[in-house]
């Protein structure tokens, strides 16, 4: 069936890759690790660097957007911390050939923690209103599900403190 495709036209060739443990759909890999099921995200092998050059001659919101969206991207398609680490550090490399600064690539970092903060402060404040508004103005007898909706997100907003403010980056170098 492959040999009939590609026999249609010339200029495009089909491929069919077959393994028990991974299948690729178009940028994400599936696989299979253990018991469980992990995706990240998938580049073909003669994938090239084509991101939009920073002295193209686009809107200025467009090429400051695409380091966004991009890391974005990455960060969703990944299930493995490890990988999502790895893949984040070559789409910088990819963006700093393409003429991006560090400092444009530092700001998008920046505006992913605000955005992960609001999130977080956001979810904080949700949990505090299904605290008091659906157990302790009630009068319910059992505040025990209002309570751990708000310790768990109050947890998750100060770990993230922690995390940003309690560390110091001289260990990194």
């Amino acid at each position: 069936m492959i040999e009939e495709l590609n026999n249609l036209n010339s200029t495009i060739k089909f491929t069919l890759t077959y393994s028990p443990d991974k299948i690729q759909f178009l940028d994400v890999e599936i696989f299979r690790k253990d018991r469980n099921i992990g995706h990240r995200l998938f580049r073909k092998p003669s994938d090239r660097n084509t991101l939009l050059h920073a002295n193209s001659a686009h809107p200025k919101a467009l090429k400051e957007s695409l380091p966004i969206s991009q890391y974005l991207r990455v960060y969703r398609n990944n299930s493995e911390e490890s990988t999502c680490k790895t893949q984040l550090e070559d789409m910088t490399r990819s963006f700093v050939e393409r003429g991006y600064t560090y400092k444009v690539l530092q700001e998008c970092a920046r505006i992913w923690l605000f955005i992960g903060f609001m999130l977080a402060f956001g979810s904080l404040i949700a949990s505090m209103w299904i605290l008091f508004g659906g157990y302790v103005a009630k009068g319910s007898s059992e505040v025990y599900p209002g309570i751990a909706v708000f310790f768990q997100n109050a947890f998750i907003f100060f770990g993230g403190l922690v995390f940003k403010f309690g560390r110091t980056e001289d260990l990194w170098q």
